[in-house]
């Protein structure tokens, strides 16, 4: 039996690292191609909707492991396609206020229940894809993702914050970003030189949040775009924790890359994050005072531990015994 993984592939973005992963841990299956779907338009959304399907009918292996549930949005999917299809999760679709969200969700949940097996990322993923489509539970097979332990670990030397907090992620809604804000503002009443360094592109609603709190923008809260992987590394390794006080999340990667370098996280008591962290590390949903604490608690936690339970040989492995099941 020949199997195709599909998707794009990148080492260093989310569901593009994941079907690049895939494809080196199983490079050594002789029954295993990988391939990438179109790039000729954009925005690439339009490839997805437009040529996937086209591309889909071209590809003649016994199987297809669609990699990302955006490729199921397109017109012409092969109806006696036998494939798998992960999915990270359904917030575009559940939550999305684009009118193109509500088509290309329609079409994902109809093309997903003629997958042969549904991979989810977590527990959680799984809850949503139970409660928002008809696909039968003993379908769906829950496999984590993995971290890179050979380039996230502890690294040597000096950086030049002396105390801070680090966030790692954008800025949409569901990353609650204001209320991390809010957070690192009481934290900051304890520690009155902390820092907050977030890794990502600042919001105009977050600046106006940072402004409003009497924060200063590049002095209290600093933002670091496009950093390499060693800087990353320092930054995990050097902070005090990492803070990710998400609302919801497919996985949350940043919290076992944190873990991988030896650094605890605090986050809210939801799914998927306690699939991850120790009950020592969550709070309360919306605790905001109690969040704040745990921020200057010390714990006696081996978190590289933690983080070797997430590795992308395992999840390869199992996403094998998945294309097996598949064709049975």
């Amino acid at each position: 039996m020949n199997t195709t993984i599909y998707g794009y592939r990148s080492d260093n973005i989310g569901v593009l690292k994941y079907t690049d992963k895939l494809c080196k841990n199983l490079a050594n299956q002789e029954d295993i191609s990988c391939e990438e779907p179109p790039k000729l338009m954009y925005p690439g959304m339009l490839n997805q909707v437009l040529l996937n399907g086209i591309k889909l009918r071209t590809i003649s292996s016994d199987l297809i492991h669609i990699c990302n549930q955006d490729d199921l949005a397109t017109f012409l999917f092969p109806k006696s396609l036998d494939f798998v299809v992960t999915i990270h999760d359904l917030f575009r679709y559940t939550e999305g206020d684009l009118f193109l969200d509500g088509f290309r969700g329609e079409k994902i949940v109809k093309n997903l229940k003629r997958a042969n097996k549904v991979i989810a990322i977590s527990e959680f993923t799984k809850g949503q894809i139970l409660d928002d489509t008809k696909v039968s539970k003993e379908d769906i097979n829950v496999i984590y993702q993995g971290v890179d332990l050979d380039d996230l670990y502890p690294e040597e030397g000096e950086i030049e914050y002396e105390k801070y907090i680090l966030h790692v992620g954008t800025e949409i809604n569901r990353k609650n970003i204001q209320g991390l804000i809010d957070i690192f503002c009481i934290y900051k009443e304890n520690n009155p030189k902390a820092k907050l360094i977030r890794v990502g592109e600042p919001s105009k609603k977050t600046k106006k949040h940072i402004e409003k709190l009497d924060l200063e923008l590049g002095k209290d809260v600093i933002y670091e775009q496009n950093i390499s992987i060693k800087r990353l590394r320092a930054l995990y390794t050097k902070a005090e924790k990492l803070a990710f006080p998400s609302h919801a999340e497919g996985f949350g990667r940043p919290i076992v890359e944190s873990l991988a370098c030896e650094t605890p996280v605090i986050a809210f008591d939801r799914n998927p994050m306690n699939e991850i962290l120790p009950k020592k590390m969550l709070v309360n949903p919306d605790q905001k005072e109690r969040f704040a604490q745990k921020l200057s608690k010390n714990y006696n936690i081996n978190c590289r531990k933690i983080a070797s339970k997430f590795n992308w040989e395992k999840t390869a492995e199992k996403t094998y015994n998945v294309y097996k099941e598949a064709k049975k």
